[in-house]
């Protein structure tokens, strides 16, 4: 079963890539902004900032600052990709 699902995942996505493959790198860019941006940057700040919760007051502010400037650059991302799509 999932083996089944992985070749339906891979497949679905080299249909993805073989229909865009004029805008491949717009579509690349969306799911980095979407996906890799907020993986690396915000869940774990946000992550840390409630294991270590408001006790350490500096730790939780920099936890909470480095997470807003991951979701800053998310929707930066974002939004630069859909102005330049073409």
């Amino acid at each position: 079963l999932r083996s089944s699902f992985r070749t339906c995942v891979v497949v679905a996505l080299a249909l993805c890539a073989f229909a865009l493959e004029s805008h491949f790198e717009h579509f690349v860019s969306l799911v980095g902004a979407l996906c890799c941006i907020p993986l690396a940057f915000v869940y774990p700040c946000f992550a840390h900032a409630a294991i270590v919760g408001p006790e350490d007051k500096w730790v939780f502010f920099r936890d909470c600052l480095m997470g807003t400037v991951g979701l800053g650059l998310a929707v930066f991302s974002l939004a630069e990709n859909i102005i330049h799509w073409e």
